[in-house]
């Protein structure tokens, strides 16, 4: 049975309706008194229909419980392993500190642009991507399901990183680190073989898959119950869970780099002192520019639906930059960690090519560092430990965005998030199976380099043109400055405009052709891939694409059976206006006069309207009735009601 007690509290502007929700029933979520707002126009009082309306259209929606918790867990899910396996890499080959300048301007013009446009779809309307662009350009209706599709792959391919740190974790509580000496070999030749032998059966290539490895299944196992836990406990208190795991991840990272300190060298001077002249090579500006793109995690659809929950006072700009400085200063970090506890050989010169980046760096090269330290067990299982809960920051997103499109596509799932997600995380367990064989590593590479590159930039241009010239960039900055309370100089609004529309397309263009172009079968070692094997890639590349051409093709089908070829272009590239106007009725309208009360009026439900209930106006309760009787020309007045 369902207990509900609704209240109706009247503000200036629009009505704020306030639901919560006992259930005590099994299909509940335990411990979960989320709060959902309604922000509708109070010209009127809502209906029984207005509210199942706006249930199905994420208009009550949970919101995160303080104004942190919004940025803390964006800041976990930005924060990828990318930071690890990539930056240290690229600063490296690309100038030492010159790389950061670089980095830097495409963190200005590039990401935090992307990454306030994601956020501000979200807060805006408050729904998943897939129900989002439904609403927003007919023509990319499909947009959101390719982003769950390359969603679902990211999930599968992050996972598998996470199993192996979890094995790590494991192997580090031990005396010894049993990578130190594996087999009697020494140094970064005795990491190697401890990771390609001991942890992964490593095959010789694709062609041979081999056997499922119990003890990867079984870390497999334990990333996905660690995430359905945080996630199946309701959105306040995953939020509440973003508290320790994101503070946690730099707390480790300092620690990582004040003691790298203590071994500074000449070799960490050389490495560090910037060469200028690599910033007038365009190939040093493309890799600041992808990894921005990819470190950032954008694309994916999981900030949009972490920022669909926020309260809409929340400050999407100061957040926007706060996220993009930590997770510049997180990189940063991670580079000189790894420069001061490697500075003693030089990676290119003692590993093979497929060591230079990825998840080799990370359970090899950093694994010889780690362990060549005093007390080096301790410094190791931090390490591992804050490299789960960064994957466990990005795969919560992802999981909440694709859990949050079940919701908005199925009412019937509403109030049964944690049956809904723990089938989710089943799902996506089963699917990585094919992971934890002696073939795993090969697939994961296979999956990282073709379905999570160059499609994510495309969705990502898709997005930026649909607000430019659909909805109008000028406007979405107007609602952007509206609940954020802030004002803009013409001079600065002009600007902004020019960014949106013009600056970020362009990079995003020039990304997509240069991923394209660098698009090739992933390092194997020794051995290439079949042909077979890019055939596949590329397959699983095309699938969101192709989910794009069929979505618009249906769309255009059903328009141009009431309409001419003409007329239904333009409404494929036109929002729908209803929804146009319900985004302008809540951030916009001040059409209700500010009243005096402010006691809530409980309110109950009977048939079409919530109407209040006879009460003693003697007990110090406010009764509607009585206040007409009192005022009878509101009552044939309404527009002039402060209600």
């Amino acid at each position: 049975m369902v207990e509900q007690h609704t209240k109706l509290s009247i503000t200036s502007g629009s009505s704020s309706l306030t639901s919560h929700t006992e259930v005590s029933n099994t299909n509940s979520e335990a411990g979960d008194k989320s709060e959902y707002e309604y922000e509708g126009s109070c010209s009127r009082y809502p209906t029984s229909e207005d509210v199942q309306k706006n249930i199905s259209n994420s208009r009550l929606r949970s919101t995160w419980n303080e104004r942190g918790v919004f940025f803390l867990t964006g800041l976990g899910f930005t924060t990828g392993l990318q930071g690890v396996c990539v930056f240290p890499v690229l600063c490296e080959l690309h100038g030492g500190a010159a790389f950061l300048v670089s980095t830097i301007a495409l963190y200005l013009v590039l990401g935090i642009p992307i990454l306030l446009l994601e956020t501000g779809l979200g807060q805006l309307s408050r729904q998943s991507p897939a129900a989002l662009f439904l609403k927003l350009c007919p023509l990319l209706s499909g947009l959101g399901f390719s982003m769950c599709w390359s969603s679902i792959v990211f999930s599968v391919s992050e996972a598998c990183l996470l199993s192996w740190s979890v094995l790590y974790i494991y192997k580090s509580a031990d005396c010894n680190l049993p990578w130190t000496h594996y087999h009697n070999y020494t140094g970064m030749a005795s990491s190697a073989k401890y990771f390609a032998g001991e942890v992964l059966s490593l095959s010789p290539g694709l062609e041979i898959f081999g056997q499922i490895q119990g003890h990867l299944v079984l870390g497999l196992a334990v990333t996905w119950c660690s995430v359905a836990a945080c996630l199946a406990a309701g959105i306040r208190n995953t939020g509440k869970l973003c508290y320790i795991t994101t503070p946690v991840t730099f707390l480790v990272a300092g620690i990582l780099v004040v003691r790298g300190l203590f071994l500074w060298n000449e070799n960490v001077s050389q490495a560090l002192s910037p060469d200028w002249s690599n910033l007038t090579d365009l190939s040093v500006w493309l890799a600041a520019g992808c990894y921005v793109f990819h470190s950032l995690n954008l694309g994916l659809g999981g900030l949009t639906a972490i920022s669909s929950h926020n309260k809409q006072t929340t400050n999407l700009l100061r957040d926007a930059i706060l996220v993009c400085l930590f997770h510049f200063v997180w990189g940063v970090a991670m580079w000189l960690a790894y420069t001061c506890l490697l500075a003693d050989y030089q990676v290119s010169t003692h590993l093979p090519k497929i060591s230079t980046g990825g998840p080799w760096i990370l359970f090899v090269v950093f694994a010889r560092g780690l362990a060549a330290l005093p007390h080096g067990i301790v410094f190791a299982m931090a390490m591992y430990i804050m490299v789960f809960f960064v994957g466990l920051g990005t795969l919560l997103g992802t999981l909440l965005m694709l859990v949050s499109t079940l919701m908005d596509f199925f009412p019937i799932l509403q109030g049964r998030r944690g049956h809904v997600t723990m089938a989710v995380c089943v799902t996506l367990l089963l699917l990585g199976l094919p992971l934890t064989s002696q073939a795993g590593f090969h697939i994961q590479l296979l999956l990282s380099y073709y379905s999570v590159k160059w499609p994510l930039i495309l969705y990502a241009l898709c997005t930026s043109l649909a607000v430019s010239y659909c909805y109008g960039q000028k406007r979405f900055i107007l609602d952007l400055c509206s609940i954020s309370s802030i004002k803009l100089r013409d001079v600065t609004m002009t600007h902004m405009v020019v960014l949106f529309t013009t600056i970020v397309p362009t990079l995003l263009v020039i990304l997509l052709l240069c991923s394209f172009y660098h698009t090739h079968s992933p390092p194997d070692g020794q051995t290439p891939y079949p042909q077979w094997a890019k055939i596949v890639g590329w397959l699983m590349s095309a699938i969101p694409i192709s989910i794009l051409f069929i979505s618009a093709g249906l769309r255009f089908f059903m328009l141009s059976r009431k309409h001419n070829m003409t007329q239904s272009f333009k409404l494929l590239l036109k929002p729908d206006e209803m929804w146009a106007e319900n985004l302008a009725s809540v951030y916009h309208t001040s059409s209700c006069e500010k009243t005096t009360m402010t006691m809530p009026i409980i309110v109950a439900e009977s048939k079409n309207f919530y109407f209040g209930e006879s009460v003693n106006t003697n007990d110090g309760n406010n009764n509607l009735d009585e206040y007409f009787d009192r005022n009878p020309h509101l009552k044939t007045n309404p527009e002039h009601s402060s209600f």
